[in-house]
């Protein structure tokens, strides 16, 4: 295995009350993207970054990952039956398709107007009748999607909420978003380290 001596990051002494519970947070300082201490460490880890791509065997790696061709990943995934409904997207096209429980697809359910004029884009499955499922679908050049309560058993449109104007129900939490950003499905997973280890500590273990 190759040793990289990666650039040594300054630890503080910093401690956090996050509700009652006290949390080290030694690399806090790095949020002061205007500190020369931060700009210095941020280049050199640039430096690092940049050296490690110009490596011949990854260079090579990268190139060959570029040429090759590969699928587009179904998105909008949600639970359905004994797997899945999920989106697929082929050169601009859309289609609802099904896929098994190790998300391998099954089944094309909709493509573009297997429902009279519509494009569907996305499918949610109801929780207490899995014949049943909303589909976000748009018509041509409409400004807006559709909201459509399909019946996978009978074929048949049930209902159709134009330009996706869904009412809330009673039961419904409303939550008033004016003059604030709202970012759906935004969720990025990552880690920080783990074991009592950072991995700003810049060591193997």
């Amino acid at each position: 295995m190759t040793k990289y001596k990666y650039p040594v990051c300054r630890k503080s002494d910093l401690v956090e009350d996050h509700f009652g519970y006290k949390l080290p947070c030694p690399y806090t300082w790095l949020r002061n993207t205007n500190d020369p201490e931060v700009l210095d460490f941020t280049r050199r880890e640039n430096e690092f970054t940049d050296a490690w791509f110009n490596q011949n065997e990854v260079s090579q790696k990268i190139t060959d990952l570029k040429n090759e061709h590969f699928d587009s990943l179904p998105n909008s995934i949600s639970p359905w039956k004994d797997g899945y409904i999920a989106t697929e997207e082929k050169e601009g096209n859309y289609s609802i398709v099904s896929l098994d429980a190790s998300f391998n697809k099954t089944e094309t359910l909709f493509k573009r107007y297997d429902l009279p004029k519509y494009t569907p884009f996305s499918a949610s499955a109801c929780p207490v009748d899995e014949n049943l499922l909303g589909i976000m679908a748009q018509v041509d050049a409409a400004p807006r999607p559709d909201y459509l309560a399909y019946d996978v058993k009978t074929g048949k449109i049930l209902e159709i909420k134009a330009n996706g104007e869904v009412e809330p129900d009673s039961s419904d939490v409303v939550i008033d978003a004016a003059g604030r950003y709202v970012s759906p499905g935004f969720v990025d997973i990552h880690v920080h380290g783990g074991g009592g280890f950072d991995i700003m500590d810049g060591n193997v273990e």
